[in-house]
């Protein structure tokens, strides 16, 4: 008999207690976040996207660590807060943004995917991750400024058939302005999936049309890294 996710996590921080996702300080079980880097924490503003909180302070460490720093492990404190900012989700699966390709070669690991694994496995939905794929190479949006992040993402996802006549919810790290869930959406309905919205960890507000300005530079995970992105995945299916 399978054990209640609950009751999985607990017995895992009994062997290897919880750390926060920021600076990686012990805190308490179900925590992601110890007091200090918790202060530093704001609400999103509401918005069309649920998301966990506004990008700055640790949150915005956190993913960072989460996407550049090699730590796919942080997506479990991560994907609990996002799990909890969802509220009731009548859909029948999952679909995290794709990574291109050769972003995902140089990452290990698709993010979104880690998140959305964590948020599927506590609701018991499927994450279907060849649902959406990236049609072609795209820069990184966190380089361009508004308009440009539209064009950018134009086109840039394509959706299998498989998605017909099913209701499903986006996932992703960051929401911007957002282009990408957006273009995301289009490419699912096109299939014929219905999107009831998306789901991000945190929002971020763009000033003007200036870029995003990355916390840190991209490097290249571990072998221990890949494999723990390859084992969270493997767990939460």
């Amino acid at each position: 008999m399978r054990l209640p996710s609950r009751a999985v996590d607990l017995f895992a921080a009994l062997l290897s207690p919880p750390r926060c996702a920021a600076c990686d300080a012990a805190v308490p079980f179900l925590r992601a976040f110890c007091a200090a880097c918790a202060a530093t924490c704001l609400p999103p503003d509401d918005g069309p996207v649920r998301a966990t909180g506004a990008y700055g302070g640790a949150m915005a460490t956190a993913i960072s660590r989460l996407k550049f720093g090699g730590r796919p492990d942080v997506a479990v404190p991560l994907g609990d807060l996002l799990d909890a900012a969802a509220g009731a989700l009548d859909v029948d699966a999952i679909v995290p943004v794709p990574l291109g390709r050769e972003r995902l070669r140089e990452r290990g690991y698709n993010q979104a995917a880690l998140l959305g694994a964590r948020v599927g496995r506590a609701r018991g939905l499927p994450q279907e991750t060849s649902w959406l794929r990236r049609a072609r190479e795209s820069a990184p949006q966190a380089t361009l400024g508004r308009a440009a992040r539209a064009r950018n993402v134009a086109g840039a996802f394509a959706a299998s058939p498989a998605c017909r006549g099913a209701r499903v919810v986006l996932v992703d790290d960051v929401v911007t302005t957002g282009a990408t869930l957006r273009a995301a959406e289009e490419a699912l309905e096109e299939a014929g999936a219905r999107v009831i919205g998306g789901l991000a960890v945190a929002v971020a507000l763009l000033d003007g049309d200036a870029p995003e300005v990355p916390l840190a530079a991209t490097r290249a995970p571990s072998e221990p890294a890949r494999r723990d992105a390859r084992a969270l995945l493997a767990h939460d299916r």
